[in-house]
């Protein structure tokens, strides 16, 4: 009795779309929820769209991340499109390969860089730590990282950051009153300050997407409980994709302790 329990709970979730990130305004106009990160769709759920415009990602247990837009055959409700889920478009993001992951890309100043056809973000959560090669950036005698901020009209902003051993701690207070916003119109730069050449050089530009919500861990935690009971690693990838994607790409390092963190909770409830 038990085993047919669990399969139509396991049949059940893989019917079942969990909204990973909304952007507009969308309602599931059968429960009449305004959908947010967590909301259960199923296929034959209605759904209203403020735009054309309007987009859900959401997961499918067993399968992956969809994304989910208003189709063709929209059938318009005053200024809103309404669709039926089943019949919105569904189209599967991409999957990353994190094991191609190269040692380089796990250090600064790589571990910073983007790609613009995923996200060219950085995702600043209050803490964030990076891995550096600590024989290419001494620390002793003054030498440093730091976080230099250029806004139009105004002297450049100098922040020294703190490191240990070979990691660099870098918070999102150190951005200041500028983190209130992802303006592109302000430079963030991270660089190294050398004391014995008395010389500073730039090591690379950030494009950082603030979190201060906690979207990082909801996301994630979303994301394990709605499908974390397949394969670890194909799961992480799922994870770490739907983060870089939504919102920027996250410290390597925090990511996995999140992924950990929430993986381990789900097992003993398990």
């Amino acid at each position: 009795m038990f085993l047919i329990i669990l399969m139509i709970s396991i049949v059940s979730c893989y019917g079942q779309y969990t909204v990973t990130k909304v952007n507009g305004k969308v309602i599931n106009r059968t429960t009449n929820e305004v959908l947010k990160p967590g909301s259960r769709l199923s296929k034959t759920d209605s759904m209203k769209w403020s735009t054309s415009h309007d987009m859900v990602r959401a997961i499918i247990a067993g399968q992956g991340i969809y994304i989910l837009t208003p189709s063709k055959e929209s059938q318009k409700e005053g200024s809103k499109l309404v669709d039926v889920v089943k019949f919105t478009l569904h189209i599967k993001s991409r999957e990353f390969n994190l094991s191609g992951r190269g040692d380089n890309e796990e250090v600064i100043p790589w571990v910073f860089s983007t790609e613009s056809a995923i996200n060219n973000k950085n995702l600043i959560t209050p803490v964030n730590k990076y891995l550096f090669d600590s024989n290419q950036y001494k620390l002793s005698g003054g030498n440093r990282f730091f976080l230099q901020i250029n806004q139009r009209n105004e002297a450049p902003v100098i922040k020294p950051l703190q490191s240990i051993y070979d990691t660099l701690f870098l918070y999102a207070a150190s951005f200041s009153k500028s983190a209130v916003s992802d303006s592109d119109e302000i430079k963030y730069t991270i660089g190294f300050y050398d004391k014995d050449q008395n010389s500073s050089r730039q090591l690379i530009r950030l494009y950082p997407y603030f979190d201060s919500s906690n979207e990082t861990e909801n996301l994630i935690k979303i994301i394990i409980d709605s499908d974390g009971h397949g394969d670890m690693d194909q799961l992480k990838v799922r994870c770490y994709q739907e983060v870089y994607e939504t919102m920027g790409k996250p410290s390597y390092i925090l990511f996995n302790q999140l992924f950990e963190k929430f993986y381990k909770e789900l097992r003993k409830k398990s």
